[in-house]
C-alpha cells in the first residue's frame, strides 16, 4: 500500500473536511476561516475514552468495531467506491466508540483513515473546534508528543505496549528485531520523526510503518496520544491527521480525497 508522509502540517479537521467536501477528486481545498480563542478545557466533558485500557487484538473491543477495521485493511487496493465507503465509516465507528464525540480529548475520524489506495501515517493534535486552527499550549503538545512516540515506538503490530525492560529484553535477545517483518505480532514501528509545529497543529510527520495499515498499532498509538495529552494537561485537544500542501496536492494527483462528514454517517 502507497503512504505518504507528510513533513509539515497545515490543518485541523477545517482543512480535511474542504478537501474532502470539494465533491470531486483533484478539486482545491479551502482554508478555514480566521483564528479566535479556544473552548477552554472546563466547558467540555471528560468521556470515558479508551485511555488506560488494553487495546491490543483481542482485549477491549466488547462490538468487535476494530476487529472489523482490522479485516477491512487486508483489502489494500478497493476498485468499489461504495465498499471504501463502508470501510471508511467501519473505521469511524470504530475511533468514536474509543472517543466519543463532545468531550475534552477527540479524534478526528479521518486520522489513518484508509483511502483507495494511500493512507496518510502522519498525526497532529489541535484545538477541538474544527472550524479554526487554534491549539492548546504548543510546548505542552510537543512534550506530549515526545513522550506519545517514546511510548509508540514500543507497540507492536498487534497493538501492545510494551515496557521499556520488555523492549529492550526483545532487543537483547532478537538481533534481527529491525528486519522483523511488519505483518508478524512482533514488529514494532521504524521511526517516529519529532514533533513539529505549523498553523496551530503539532504533530509527527513521518511514522514509518513500511507502509502497511497496522490497525491495532494505530488504536493504541491514538490512546497513548490521548493519555500523554492528559498528562500534561494540553486540553482541550483534538488527534488529527497531520496534512500539508504537498500532501494534498500528493493524494489529489493520485485521485484520492476524504470524505465529508455527511457521507461518513
Amino acid at each position: 500500500m502507497d503512504v505518504r508522509r507528510a513533513v509539515a502540517t497545515l490543518a485541523g479537521l477545517g482543512l480535511v473536511v474542504a478537501l474532502a467536501g470539494c465533491g470531486s477528486r483533484g478539486a482545491e481545498p479551502v482554508a478555514p476561516g480566521p483564528t479566535t480563542s479556544v473552548t477552554p478545557s472546563s466547558a467540555l466533558p471528560h468521556l470515558a475514552t479508551i485511555e488506560g485500557k488494553d487495546t491490543s487484538r483481542g482485549k477491549s473491543d466488547p462490538n468487535g468495531l476494530w476487529a472489523q477495521a482490522a479485516l477491512d485493511a487486508t483489502n489494500e487496493l478497493i476498485d468499489s467506491p461504495a465498499q471504501l465507503l463502508e470501510s471508511q465509516r467501519n473505521w469511524r465507528r470504530a475511533v468514536e466508540a474509543d472517543f466519543p464525540p463532545g468531550g475534552d480529548i477527540t479524534v478526528d475520524p479521518r486520522t489513518f483513515m484508509p483511502l483507495r489506495e494511500s493512507m496518510v501515517e502522519g498525526f497532529g493534535v489541535t484545538g477541538p473546534d474544527p472550524a479554526l486552527l487554534k491549539s492548546p499550549d504548543p510546548a505542552l503538545l510537543r512534550e506530549a508528543l515526545r513522550r506519545a512516540s517514546d511510548r509508540i515506538m514500543r507497540v507492536r503490530a498487534d497493538g501492545r505496549e510494551l515496557s521499556e525492560a520488555q523492549f529492550e529484553r526483545l532487543s537483547e535477545t532478537d538481533e534481527d528485531q529491525d528486519e522483523e517483518d511488519e505483518t508478524s505480532d512482533g514488529y514494532t514501528p521504524n521511526f517516529l520523526s519529532d514533533p513539529e509545529s505549523y498553523t496551530g497543529v503539532v504533530g509527527v510527520s513521518n511514522f514509518d510503518t513500511k507502509g502497511v495499515r497496522l490497525v491495532w498499532l494505530q488504536r493504541t498509538t491514538l490512546r497513548i496520544l490521548a493519555e500523554e495529552l492528559r498528562r500534561v494537561d494540553a486540553l482541550p485537544a483534538r488527534i488529527v491527521p497531520y496534512l500539508d500542501i504537498d500532501t494534498l496536492q500528493w493524494l489529489r494527483d493520485r485521485g484520492e480525497s476524504y470524505p465529508t462528514d455527511t457521507q461518513l454517517k
